[in-house]
């Protein structure tokens, strides 16, 4: 018997998002377990398969987790090493508080991990910026 011929549950799986995840994966697999024909049980080798395309899913999940978060710090690093590169350069851009700050770039500082463009008294997020000029550093 397929999963589908298993039925009675509450919401569609997986509807909201359309992709069979390792919940919905093992919900249909009790599903299909709590209901099957008890004189015609699943056969030992579907079963098995069947638990191995759940470990290979949860295997699959973890990896793009950790692909997602080493993209994640790959562009985060990418966005310092280009706020540092700003050193000596002329930028404009608005500011948290709304006003525009520009001149040259002094130093980067760094507040939870994301630059902070010094320049003069004032300070600028890296992401605020407008307008990039050349300066000393060209």
């Amino acid at each position: 018997k397929t999963a589908a011929n298993y039925g009675n549950q509450q919401e569609p799986i997986a509807a909201a998002n359309k992709e069979l995840g390792k919940d919905e994966f093992l919900l249909l697999l009790t599903q299909q377990l709590k209901y099957q024909d008890p004189l015609s049980p699943m056969d030992n080798q579907d079963f098995i398969a069947q638990m191995a395309q759940f470990s290979s899913l949860e295997q699959m999940q973890n990896m793009n987790k950790n692909l997602s978060e080493y993209l994640n710090v790959a562009a985060l690093n990418d966005q310092r090493y280009q706020a540092v590169s700003l050193i000596g350069k002329e930028v404009a851009g608005i500011t948290a508080g709304g006003y525009e700050v520009s001149g040259k770039v002094d130093a980067v500082r760094f507040e939870s991990g994301l630059p902070v463009l010094v320049i003069g008294k004032d300070e600028l997020a890296f992401s605020g910026v407008s307008r990039i000029s050349g300066g000393s550093g060209q």
